[in-house]
């Protein structure tokens, strides 16, 4: 569970095979209805001409778990622009993703633990653990590795990813796609760790056991209930979310309230972004509604 926590807010671990899972901000009195259980959130009022829509995602999910329902197909199909948090049909994007997984010349994987001994135990648990060994790896940042092995731990055969799908769905209207941030500034996060931060997920990562899958069912159960609260509930035990949300959460939610009045103004939009910037003080509905948007959850 533990090593998920960094990796999961980041859209662009997707693009490693990483399987991806929505986390909440803390829940201040008042920020959102009580009991407002929803995905799918309709902007509208002050100087919009059309509401737009703002869709709360998990950036990757089993395939016999995804849905999509009436409501949320309703609203993509009264909207004209499409806007992720990484626009993914960009194809400069993927070949910058290539060169951004490896470590800077001169450095190896090893160096992101604080001895020999350490690394030599991980190397050992990741080739009884994944059957994966360490040399395949030595040359990739860390995230890279995770994300691999994070993959191997669910049990479903296909993951299915709601920012793809939705490309997918809007691709014969041909609408504009467009991000709200670069797949550079995600993973400036990772870069960003310490290496005892590192060396720690790393070690996690080889570490697993049923209480994993345990939980990862229950967050799945929660989302496909929309309950965004009770998501929250459940991840708020991590302590690697609460010594990085600025980066993760906070930061990034109020770049992207600054981004969306303009582009919602434009057109009318569905916005789609990881569930965990959604609720809170200073989620993306309350943000808006500061502005003074109305923000209502769709029914």
């Amino acid at each position: 569970m533990q090593k998920r926590i960094i990796l999961i807010l980041s859209f662009v671990a997707q693009l490693l095979g990483f399987h991806a899972v929505a986390q909440e901000q803390t829940m201040p009195q008042g920020s959102l209805a009580k009991h407002s259980k929803s995905l799918l959130w309709r902007v509208s009022g002050k100087n919009l001409a059309k509401p737009s829509y703002i869709f709360g995602t998990i950036h990757a999910i089993c395939q016999e778990d995804y849905f999509f329902t009436e409501k949320m197909n309703k609203a993509l199909n009264e909207s004209n622009q499409l806007i992720l948090e990484v626009n993914l049909s960009d194809p400069a994007m993927n070949a910058n993703m290539q060169q951004r997984m490896l470590l800077p010349a001169g450095t190896k994987l090893r160096d992101y633990f604080s001895g020999d001994e350490t690394y030599q135990l991980f190397a050992s648990k990741l080739k009884s653990v994944a059957n994966i060994d360490i040399e395949r790896f030595s040359h990739f940042k860390p995230f890279v590795l995770i994300s691999a092995l994070t993959m191997q731990e669910y049990t479903c055969p296909v993951t299915v990813s709601y920012e793809m799908k939705l490309m997918e769905a809007v691709a014969p209207r041909n609408i504009s796609i467009s991000g709200l941030e670069t797949a550079d500034s995600q993973l400036e996060i990772f870069d960003l760790m310490k290496n005892d931060e590192i060396e720690r997920l790393l070690l996690d990562a080889v570490s697993s056991d049923s209480s994993d899958h345990a939980q990862e069912a229950a967050m799945i159960t929660l989302y496909k209930q929309e309950d965004i609260e009770g998501l929250y509930e459940l991840m708020v035990q991590s302590d690697e979310l609460k010594q990085h949300e600025a980066a993760l959460l906070t930061t990034r939610n109020q770049h992207w309230s600054t981004l969306l009045p303009t582009a919602m103004q434009k057109e009318p939009s569905f916005i789609a972004v990881g569930a965990a910037h959604l609720p809170g003080e200073q989620g993306v509905l309350n943000l808006l509604r500061k502005q003074g948007y109305s923000v209502d959850a769709v029914k």
